[in-house]
């Protein structure tokens, strides 16, 4: 292991050097969570990872696709705004846990563009499936930040065996979450109804290339997405395929709650940026703040209602 902290040095790796740190590991929860590490996250550097780089950036990714799904993005960010002002019309501050809330933003946006599909709040089209989903989520963002042990100190074998068979049942159920998804959209095409999904649009280049796109690869990508100072979506090879798309959802999303709303801390007190267990190193403490609406927010969103 080399500790770089030097931001100069860090770009240097992550670009002009990158392809000495291309490749990955091979572990045990790659195995069972990344269908035997195939994916674009787990798999190393070479032909088959370039060719899933290249259907991210082309066919999910690419300025055309997140130009299609700008309505979708506007709409989640709208119900925000409307769900933060319904609780604090009254002209004062009143306190919102926001963590939660942007957590269904940021799921419910991804899922309408690869599924079609509401799956926190409200028009939640199938509860069952809903809170199947958000149970698997919440478990695989939990676990999937930690190492497994054994997968670098073979003498904690039987503690990786543990860890392992959890991961393992995790797979099984995200992977026939994901394959009941596929099998409904393509019981759809059949039925000539098409709602300009990702997993519709990878089914249709399936069709012509089946070879390319099959379904394994297709639940790789569905739930699966720069500054050198700080690379939240790191840099080069493996930067984050998804980048596109959080940069603008979180733009979209920042402005609004700027826009529409006065805020303040707690009690005055500072933020606190303790990080909690998880891949996405969430906050220990949920982000709680006082917000107020702005007039803009009766005339965009309420006026002629």
């Amino acid at each position: 292991m080399v500790i770089v902290s030097s931001s100069t040095v860090a770009e240097e790796c992550f670009t002009k050097n990158d392809i000495v740190l291309a490749n990955r590991p091979e572990t045990s929860r790659g195995k069972h969570l990344g269908y035997n590490n195939t994916t674009i996250l787990h798999l190393s550097y070479g032909d088959h990872w370039r060719n899933l780089r290249r259907i991210g950036a082309i066919e999910i990714f690419s300025s055309s696709r997140m130009n299609a799904f700008t309505s979708v993005r506007k709409d989640e960010v709208r119900r925000l705004i409307m769900k933060l002002s319904r609780d604090s019309r009254q002209g004062h501050f009143v306190k919102v846990e926001l963590k939660s809330m942007i957590h269904d933003l940021t799921l419910n946006n991804i899922m309408r563009m690869a599924a079609g599909k509401r799956y926190c709040g409200d028009e939640v089209s199938n509860e069952e499936e809903a809170r199947e989903f958000k149970e698997l989520m919440a478990e695989i963002f939990e676990t999937s930040g930690r190492p497994t042990p054994a997968d670098f100190f073979p003498v904690l074998k039987l503690l990786g065996e543990v860890l392992e068979k959890k991961d393992k049942k995790r797979g099984k159920r995200l992977d026939g979450f994901m394959q009941k998804l596929i099998d409904e959209h393509r019981s759809y095409k059949i039925q000539g109804i098409h709602n300009n999904s990702m997993i519709d649009h990878l089914l249709s280049l399936q069709e012509s290339e089946p070879h390319l796109y099959t379904d394994q690869i297709i639940k790789g990508f569905i739930f699966k997405e720069q500054s050198h100072k700080l690379m939240s979506f790191g840099m080069g090879r493996r930067a984050c395929p998804g980048a596109s798309l959080a940069q603008r959802l979180m733009g979209l999303t920042l402005g609004s709650l700027i826009q529409c709303f006065d805020w303040e801390r707690v009690d005055g007190k500072e933020i606190n940026m303790m990080e909690g267990i998880g891949l996405t190193m969430p906050k220990a403490q949920p982000l709680e703040a006082l917000c107020k609406p702005r007039p803009i927010v009766d005339k965009a969103f309420y006026q002629g209602n």
